[in-house]
């Protein structure tokens, strides 16, 4: 694989929800209830350029401005664009409108918009909260492009013990893209279909069909849009790591970075090890 011409477009969701400045932040089961941090910003964003460390990245981060972004962030911000580690960063007001009416799917409208930039062959996105690590050794890109190639399929997402699905759901006749990780052909996204199907349900279900649970949001949509499906890989602890916090506590992204694989890999089983969906507690 020639790796100059296998580019590869990492965008990463951010937010500056109440609660990012605090030392520790749990995970909660509202839309919005993942993990915060002013890490996520920093030593989470490094982490997932590392990931994909050897390739030509081209990497965009989305700031939805909840409350007001301190100067650290702003000066790290700076650094990051004037050295060529992020070629897009958008600051954006958090607003829930579009078009003059309350919108109420505003966290999938964010996350299209930061995907419509990205311009490379291939496409990742990431939550902010979701961690990356893998051996040196191991070339995840080749193995993540021979999934989507091989197989066939639009997209891949993060590891799951159900692989090649995300669960074990018989209500569900599709499988979905969790924004938490996927990966696919930039192309498998169409930004005008896409933003239809947001838009109505009436247009998602009478174009897709009926499904048998309704969940018209953005992940959702990319699966039951795309013509050859979602997969999930196997859990690979032995090469690489995907996960999400349930607890998070600041400071753990810098100390991660700085391990070895075979470190991260212990830490993580100290954790619990990988559960669905995908999150590791912080001891």
């Amino acid at each position: 694989m020639d790796k100059d011409k296998k580019t590869i477009s990492l965008v990463i969701n951010t937010d500056t929800r109440s609660g990012f400045m605090e030392e520790v932040s749990e995970l909660s089961q509202s839309m919005q209830g993942g993990t915060k941090s002013i890490d996520f910003f920093i030593g989470g964003v490094y982490n997932k350029i590392k990931f994909f460390r050897d390739y030509n990245v081209e990497v965009t981060l989305y700031v939805d401005i909840h409350e007001p972004i301190p100067d650290v962030l702003h000066d790290e911000f700076k650094y990051m664009l004037e050295n060529g580690m992020v070629e897009n960063i958008l600051l954006c007001k958090h607003t829930k409108h579009y078009g003059g009416n309350y919108y109420p799917k505003w966290l999938d409208l964010n996350i299209l918009n930061a995907i419509v930039m990205s311009r490379s062959e291939y496409l990742v996105h990431c939550d902010w909260d979701t961690a990356l690590f893998r051996r040196d050794s191991f070339d995840v890109v080749r193995y993540f492009i021979t999934m989507i190639e091989g197989r066939k399929c639009d997209f891949i997402s993060y590891p799951s013990i159900y692989s090649p699905d995300p669960v074990i759901d018989n209500d569900f006749e599709y499988w979905w893209a969790s924004t938490r990780f996927f990966m696919c052909r930039r192309d498998a996204i169409d930004y005008t279909e896409i933003f239809k199907c947001l838009g109505s349900n009436e247009y998602l279900y009478g174009k897709y069909g009926e499904k048998n649970r309704k969940c018209p949001w953005l992940e959702h949509i990319l699966g039951i849009t795309s013509k050859n499906g979602v997969f999930y890989p196997p859990i690979n602890n032995k090469e690489y790591l995907i996960f999400c916090w349930k607890r998070y506590m600041k400071g753990l992204f810098d100390r991660l970075n700085a391990f070895e694989y075979d470190q991260v890999k212990e830490y993580v089983a100290k954790c619990g090890g990988i559960q669905y969906p995908c999150d590791v507690r912080a001891i």
